[in-house]
């Protein structure tokens, strides 16, 4: 399984639809039960031709949608996450880095439901030889 990021075929557009007919709806509902949400709040989507349908939410980071947002984000979390508990969100602006991520896991068969264990994984010395932009690439070589 994997992720990348940015989405190139959702539009800002999209987005704006997304935070005016999901997400506000949802954190308006939890402020209005007296139950107002900080922290992370990851929507599941479903796309189609016509509109977006919730799957899932979900009040976490998300894997391994985070590792890609995580290689973009140019604001240090940090400071994001402070400004969540203080309140003070509206007050730090949140940048990005230009260019994309991707993150490819290698789970088990039948993964979530049943893992195995002690399943041999081929090709390591392989991917070794392998050098791109990644972080982890960039820390083994230094």
């Amino acid at each position: 399984m994997g992720a990348y990021a940015p989405v190139s075929w959702v539009s800002e557009h999209d987005l704006k639809k997304i935070e005016k007919g999901i997400i506000n709806p949802a954190l308006d509902g939890l402020k209005n039960s007296g139950h107002p949400f900080i922290g992370v709040l990851y929507p599941g989507l479903k796309f189609s031709s016509y509109d977006q349908r919730v799957l899932k939410f979900n009040a976490r980071f998300g894997d391994p949608e985070t590792q890609v947002y995580m290689r973009l984000l140019e604001t240090d979390l940090l400071d994001i996450i402070e400004a969540c508990v203080n309140k003070e969100l509206k007050k730090i602006k949140i940048s990005w880095k230009p260019g994309f991520a991707v993150c490819v896991v290698l789970v088990s068969a039948n993964y979530p439901e049943a893992q195995s264990e002690s399943v041999p994984i081929y090709g390591l010395e392989k991917a070794k030889n392998f050098r791109s932009d990644c972080f982890s690439c960039r820390n083994q070589e230094k």
